[in-house]
């Protein structure tokens, strides 16, 4: 049987660093372009969605060297940024949305009164969507699901897609969990609604991968070539899964050591 094996990449912004946004979530137009670029080098094709539900109910197969991309949150300097790198290489993405804040900002990420960041707008999702840009839920507006009733579960999952269908006039095949958090209740809800469901769990997806829970690897602005290879062969840095042993000292070690290591690459 061909080997099952889907890396998946999850960026949130590309663009400037601004206020509104953590650091770690914005990698810079350069550096974006630069992982495209060693993607291509490294004879790596970026897939669709389709192509990921046909593999796992044994329609096709995924080619070999093949990753999915991902996006959360849907932020505006994508349409100026990661887009047009993405079309200007023939590549493919896809970008989860808050259904009830497209065309607003990243309120869930402000402190009260503090700046926030615009997020697209339904044109540029129906423009994007037009040009090969794939775009799935986030929910309505981006609560931490396990925190939520039964009923508000089911409304921020169920009506995301309900949303986006309405906005593009077709299937909504894809769900990502926001800030990652689920629960038994959000993962059964997702699992009625869609054919995939993203976590932020660290790991290459294989076929005995819960479809409602498949794995990523983050991405953020010190992913040089060789963090980046790391992602893409084991889902994660090698040595990470030791962390949850190390002591604090032991951790401050490691740390040190990553941002040498990222320095010098």
């Amino acid at each position: 049987m061909h080997d099952f094996r889907l890396p998946v990449l999850g960026y949130h912004s590309v663009g400037p660093r601004e206020p509104g946004l953590a650091p770690h979530l914005v990698v810079s137009a350069r550096e974006f372009e630069q992982h495209l670029d060693w993607l291509v080098s490294l004879g790596y094709r970026t897939l669709r969605l389709q192509e990921v539900i046909d593999a796992f109910e044994g329609r096709g197969v995924l080619p070999p060297h093949s990753v999915l991309l991902t996006f959360d949150d849907g932020y505006r300097t994508l349409a100026s940024t990661a887009f047009p790198a993405l079309a200007a290489r023939g590549m493919s993405a896809t970008v989860f949305v808050v259904t009830q804040r497209i065309g607003e900002a990243n309120v869930w990420d402000a402190a009260p009164g503090g700046p926030t960041v615009p997020l697209l707008t339904h044109e540029e999702i129906a423009h994007w969507h037009s040009r090969g840009i794939q775009f799935g839920a986030h929910t309505r507006t981006h609560p931490s699901l396990p925190a939520l009733r039964d009923d508000s579960v089911v409304s921020e999952i169920a009506g995301s897609a309900e949303d986006l269908r309405a906005l593009l006039g077709g299937p909504v095949n894809a769900f990502a969990y926001p800030y990652g958090h689920t629960d038994a209740r959000s993962a059964r809800a997702v699992a009625d609604a869609f054919p995939l469901g993203f976590s932020s769990w660290h790991g290459i997806n294989r076929r005995s991968t819960k479809r409602w829970m498949l794995r990523r690897s983050m991405v953020e602005p010190d992913t040089n070539r060789l963090i980046l290879r790391c992602h893409l062969s084991f889902g994660r840095l090698p040595w990470e899964s030791l962390l949850g042993h190390l002591s604090p000292r032991a951790l401050v070690r490691y740390f040190g050591l990553r941002r040498r290591m990222v320095r010098d690459a």
